[in-house]
């Protein structure tokens, strides 16, 4: 029985993880994931043909690091192409 309710606390637990995470901050340009990743010439801006092309979306920062942005549509971050921006939460 104790096993069973410490078994219980700990996946109460880890359910309630994400909920009390504490936000951050990420700064950054918006880049296309395949030019992030394979090492390819970015777009210049949401008029360029490999905009169009570019189905993921990162930020990427001054270490190189990159971060998903899911909650963002595609088409709002084509637009925002090579601008800085800044994430938080």
């Amino acid at each position: 029985m104790r096993k069973a309710l410490f078994a219980v606390a700990i996946i109460m637990g880890l359910c309630l993880a994400p909920i009390l995470a504490i936000g951050g901050e990420v700064q950054g340009t918006v880049q296309g994931f395949t030019c992030v990743t394979q090492g390819k010439v970015c777009p210049v801006g949401a008029e360029d043909p490999m905009a169009a092309v570019e189905n993921v979306f990162v930020i990427l920062t001054a270490t190189q690091k990159y971060y998903f942005v899911p909650n963002i549509e595609r088409v709002v971050m084509a637009r925002h192409i090579n601008d800085k921006v800044k994430v938080v939460g």
